[in-house]
């Protein structure tokens, strides 16, 4: 069943300032990302003559990398959120409402699983770091 729905001025006007602050919110993520990957790489490169061993500058550089890596795919949907939105709200185009929507169904689905992968490297961080703990207690 299909209705029409009807995008009010107040309802665009209020579109139109959440997509601002959501561009101030993007920029600000790419600006951070951006760091995060020159630090991963000037962690990875520096590592060797920071730490006696060399790996935990390598490791901690490469974690940096993948995390700033991770962080690419959903700063790309934003945008194009953004574009899609702003398009559409401005000119009226079905199309570009119907992309926007998919794109905002794209990031949130994103961020959902890299939200459970999280939660569940933790939880076995707290388990295996309890289990070692536990080990370590009994150990003579």
């Amino acid at each position: 069943m299909e209705e029409d729905l009807k995008i009010t001025s107040s309802i665009k006007r209020n579109l139109l300032l959440a997509l601002r602050w959501l561009k101030f919110i993007t920029a600000i993520a790419t600006v951070a990302v951006a760091l995060l990957f020159i630090l991963g790489l000037a962690s990875m490169a520096l590592g060797e003559q920071v730490d006696s061993f060399g790996m935990v500058g390598v490791t901690v550089g490469f974690f940096f990398l993948i995390l700033s890596l991770l962080y690419v795919y959903p700063i790309k949907k934003c945008y194009d959120l953004i574009a899609h939105s702003k398009h559409a709200l401005k000119q009226g185009a079905q199309m570009s409402l119907e992309a926007s929507s998919k794109d905002l169904k794209r990031l949130l689905k994103y961020i959902s699983i890299i939200i459970i992968i999280s939660v569940v490297i933790f939880i076995l961080v707290i388990v295996i770091g309890g289990a070692g703990a536990a080990f370590k207690a009994t150990m003579p």
